[in-house]
């Protein structure tokens, strides 16, 4: 998977503490703004699964007060904190199941630099953004970690779920 595209590392490297600039100049047209964020949107589309990944599976879940069928799971690294909520909204009769929602809020010191929501309904919503910049590194250094946890839970569960196969079918025991 790839992390950083070509402009986003570019935009890193400007936020190196050694090149001691704030990224993009203020004095973008507000075209060239909606181009920034919409290019910055469509490179956010290679790492969310990673970044979804590693909050779902490292962070800590809470359930959600009044929402029974939500969870939000906390990650943090620094001054970095994620967050994933995911749960159920509408009935959707043709998916016989409810329209499930997720939606990924990061924050590093007082900035939100992703808000990114999807749901089986209403597909993105229009006001996703993402900000690239050094907090990245924060979190995507865990994705090995998380893709390791991941993969041995799902072992898990399968081992669990042949045991119980076999102790259903009598497998093993003479009848």
């Amino acid at each position: 998977m790839t992390i950083l595209t070509q402009s986003t590392q570019t935009f890193v490297q400007l936020n190196s503490p050694a090149a001691g600039t704030l990224g993009p100049s203020a004095d973008l047209s507000l075209s060239e703004l909606r181009a920034l964020r919409a290019r910055w949107l469509e490179e956010a589309g290679e790492i969310l699964p990673g970044l979804r990944t590693i909050v779902h599976t490292l962070g800590s879940p809470a359930a959600l007060p009044g929402w029974p069928l939500w969870t939000c799971w906390t990650f943090k690294r620094g001054d970095v904190k994620a967050r994933l909520f995911e749960g159920t909204g509408e009935y959707m009769p043709s998916l016989r199941d409810y329209a499930r929602i997720w939606t990924l809020s990061i924050t590093t010191g007082d900035h939100q630099v992703v808000y990114y929501r999807s749901s089986d309904l209403d597909g993105l919503s229009e006001d996703n953004m993402f900000v690239p910049g050094r907090w990245q590194w924060l979190i995507l250094n865990e994705l090995s970690k998380a893709q390791a946890v991941y993969a041995a839970r799902r072992a898990a569960n399968e081992e669990g779920e042949r045991a119980a196969l076999l102790e259903e079918l009598l497998i093993g025991v003479e009848v």
